[in-house]
């Protein structure tokens, strides 16, 4: 069984990807408000699909690529016990969606089976690099406690039962990769890579 998970704008696109990956399920991804154009697209694969494919609509903010990669991620987490093929497909809507289908898509790469694009002038398949987060089992938890409540170094340690001297050298290294900034605030990167 096949899901592909789809941006969605005028749906001409996304019409060419279904028709190439012949997925058992389609979840639409689509942004609030939905507009006289996306409506009109909904209504238009909800039609063409309707006996052939089960059509999920999901709607998600727009610029918010934290909040797109969690839905995103979620979706992945959901469906993949009943799925054996999942492909995202990044080609239609605002380019915050594409990144946050990907940071979504990276968050759960052992689960998802390609990421692609389908180029505007031709339909072109383009294959996109599915990468991984390299983040170690104390590093996570770190973020973690630091997602709930801004941490110092001393509760850290308490909580993770870790020297301090350590926690200083994973924060010094988690601020290098762009996960904290350097008051010790966990950044977007930092929320990505803990979805």
């Amino acid at each position: 069984m096949k899901l592909m998970i789809s941006s969605l704008y005028m749906g001409n696109v996304v019409k060419i990807a279904a028709y190439k990956f012949s997925p058992d399920k389609l979840i639409l991804l689509v942004d609030e408000p939905i507009d006289e154009t996306r409506s009109a697209s909904l209504k238009s694969l909800k039609n063409q699909y309707k006996d052939l494919v089960d059509v999920e609509i999901v709607k998600s903010p727009v610029y918010d690529v934290v909040e797109i990669a969690k839905i995103v991620a979620g979706l992945i987490d959901k469906n993949s016990d009943s799925y054996d093929e999942i492909i995202l497909h990044i080609s239609e809507a605002r380019k915050t969606y594409a990144i946050g289908m990907l940071y979504g898509g990276y968050a759960r790469s052992d689960k998802i089976k390609r990421i692609v694009y389908l180029t505007k002038e031709d339909a072109k398949i383009i294959d996109l690099p599915i990468l991984r987060y390299s983040l170690g089992d104390t590093k996570r938890q770190i973020l973690l406690e630091m997602k709930k409540e801004g941490q110092s170094a001393r509760t850290l340690s308490r909580k993770l039962n870790l020297h301090r001297s350590m926690i200083y050298v994973h924060l010094k290294q988690l601020e290098k990769m762009g996960y904290i900034s350097k008051d010790y605030k966990i950044t977007d990167s930092g929320r990505l890579s803990i979805i």
